[in-house]
């Protein structure tokens, strides 16, 4: 994939939620291009007056290099709570239109 910010890159963690924001005219543009990456989350990130979408499959990677030795695990891994299927928070989606 491609992607601008390097700065913006080497400042966040490899399991950042950042790292799945990609340029697309809807989110499923974005989803299945993996195009352009947009490190800020927003639109300004993307050309042509694309939009910049979350929580796409796509991964931005090219800032990670491997280390030479293997790195001891100091913390816990981060694990989202479930949210219930009836909360209010999943019905809050961004999007050009709710077709996208």
């Amino acid at each position: 994939s491609e992607g601008g910010g390097e700065n913006s890159a080497n400042k966040i963690g490899k399991h950042d939620e950042r790292r799945s924001q990609f340029c697309g005219i809807s989110w499923g543009d974005a989803n299945s291009k993996c195009g352009q990456w947009c490190p800020s989350g927003e639109d300004t990130d993307c050309p042509g007056g694309m939009g910049c979408f979350g929580n796409t499959e796509c991964y931005y990677s090219e800032d990670l290099v491997p280390t030479q030795t293997p790195v001891r695990v100091t913390e816990a891994p981060v694990t989202r709570a479930p949210i219930a299927y009836g909360d209010a928070a999943n019905t809050r989606f961004c999007g050009v239109s709710w077709g996208m």
